[in-house]
């Protein structure tokens, strides 16, 4: 510091030693790091966390719907602890359950379809049959009908057999491989 009041050039120096302040500085450098090594490692460990809690649902409904599409329509989620995710696994169950409910409506209403019309082809194919035993007595533009209305009762026929398979399918009444190889041989004997 300057002395102005003496009437001399004369300076006033005090002379510390910093080994205290670097000292405390290098103990302060050594926890800041070691606080934002801390502070880092929890930061990541909770980012975890709050991710895997949020995706994880996320993921289980992923899986789930997979499931649905590959035709397992009892897959349903459970209720967690989270009232915005509860909604959408209600919706989400609740859309299976419809899914579910239609798929097995239309799997019946085929099968009744099909028994259901079974009964007047039975009438038509043995109405068919007693015309077809009388076909010569016919004149000839009956005779072309009746080729006509047994070409339609024969495909009626073979629609109505289709039906029913279909619907034995969709119960599970019929495995896919043996119906395959029953078409297969099908249409070999047809040499398509």
């Amino acid at each position: 510091l300057p002395l102005p009041r003496v009437n001399a050039n004369a300076v006033y120096i005090e002379a510390a030693s910093l080994a205290e302040v670097e000292s405390t500085l290098g103990s302060l450098l050594a926890t800041l790091i070691g606080a934002s090594a801390v502070t880092t490692v929890l930061g990541l460990g909770f980012g975890i966390y709050v991710a895997t809690r949020i995706f994880n649902p996320l993921s289980e409904i992923s899986g789930a719907a997979a499931q649905i599409a590959e035709g397992d329509l009892s897959t349903r989620l459970q209720e967690g602890d989270d009232p915005d995710l509860d909604q959408l696994v209600a919706s989400f169950n609740n859309m299976t359950n419809a899914l579910q409910q239609r798929i097995e409506r239309d799997a019946r209403f085929a099968s009744d379809v099909s028994h259901e019309l079974r009964s007047p082809l039975m009438t038509l194919t043995g109405s068919s049959a007693v015309l077809e035993k009388r076909r010569d007595e016919m004149p000839e533009p009956a005779q072309v009908a009746l080729d006509l209305l047994s070409t339609d009762i024969r495909r009626f026929k073979q629609l109505v057999e289709d039906l029913l398979e279909i619907s034995r399918f969709d119960i599970g009444a019929v495995e896919l491989a043996p119906a395959i190889r029953d078409a297969l041989d099908r249409l070999e004997a047809t040499h398509v």
